[in-house]
């Protein structure tokens, strides 16, 4: 009778810690998703009516001979974020948030194994306020190392849909990438590769297949209205300034003592940000016909913050 009463209370116990622990995992989930504030909250979208602008954040046309389409974000891969002020460095502000990096390719580069990909006004970042050091800041760079889209494209007499998984970033390991239905690698096998290279799943007429390029990073628009503060082509961070909903400038300022989460939710240009040279005059993305991709770097950011 004693060793069933031990059994007894033994289940009970066991059942208890199953129990908490169920909790306790719910528990960090939620507020994984929703911070306790005073925290700092980054929420991202991509947005194709906000302004195409150029390397230095003036207006772009397209060039003559040039056609775009404004691509259907599937997700992205957000590496890098600093609050800078004025004449801050690249890094010499305050980088609260770098990707994990590998050396298993030689020279250090973004382990993309370990992305975390974010989709359309999800939350892709936070952390404490007091984690941060107090001020008031100006600027914003945010790094993109990969973008997965959808756009538009043509095949002979056939009209279809590309899944494209193109990297923004100078150095990032990948040993395999998923596109849509297929998972990709290399064709030179894992390792680093560079700003402008990308994987694409076609899909058209029933059938799908894949293939890869490579753009050169001087093709690749990256957006730095800060001409006194360079950043290094082929990084894929991206510079604006903070400001309101209306356009107003307006600094962001740093306050441990706020009892509310501080958000700042971001626009990515995705305004035409794919661009190619049209080889004939039907306006449709044909490679095969002899169509030149020329840029799929994003056309601007904005970056408004609220207390929430």
């Amino acid at each position: 009778m004693k060793i069933l009463r031990l059994i007894f209370w033994g289940i009970i116990i066991i059942t208890g810690f199953l129990f908490l622990g169920a909790c306790e995992k719910e528990k960090v989930i939620k507020e994984k998703a929703l911070p306790i504030p005073p925290h700092l909250i980054f929420v991202i979208n991509t947005d194709s009516s906000i302004f195409r602008l150029d390397s230095i954040g003036q207006i772009a046309l397209l060039p003559a001979g040039h056609r775009a389409q404004s691509p259907r974000m599937n997700k992205f891969f957000v590496h890098y974020i600093e609050l800078a002020r004025d004449f801050d460095s690249l890094g010499q502000g305050k980088v609260i948030f770098k990707a994990d990096e590998t050396t298993a390719g030689g020279n250090p580069s973004i382990d993309f194994s370990k992305a975390v990909l974010t989709a359309n006004n999800q939350m892709a970042f936070s952390l404490p306020l007091t984690k941060i050091p107090l001020g008031t800041y100006k600027w914003l760079r945010l790094g993109v190392a990969y973008q997965n889209f959808d756009i538009k494209i043509k095949q002979g007499a056939s009209h279809g849909v590309a899944t494209y998984g193109s990297f923004l970033s100078s150095s990032v390991f990948v040993n395999t990438c998923k596109l849509k239905t297929l998972s990709l690698s290399p064709t030179a096998g894992a390792g680093n590769i560079g700003c402008g290279y990308y994987m694409i799943e076609q899909r058209v007429g029933g059938n799908i297949s894949g293939a890869e390029g490579k753009l050169t990073d001087t093709l690749i628009t990256q957006v730095n209205p800060m001409p006194y503060s360079p950043v290094p082509k082929g990084k894929g961070i991206i510079t604006c300034a903070f400001g309101s909903a209306l356009g107003q400038l307006m600094p962001l300022t740093i306050d441990w003592n706020s009892s509310k989460n501080l958000v700042i939710r971001i626009k990515l240009s995705t305004n035409q940000s794919f661009e190619w040279k049209e080889s004939g005059n039907d306006n449709w993305f044909e490679p095969d016909a002899g169509d030149t991709l020329k840029d799929i770097g994003f056309r601007g950011m904005e970056a408004a913050w609220k207390l929430e």
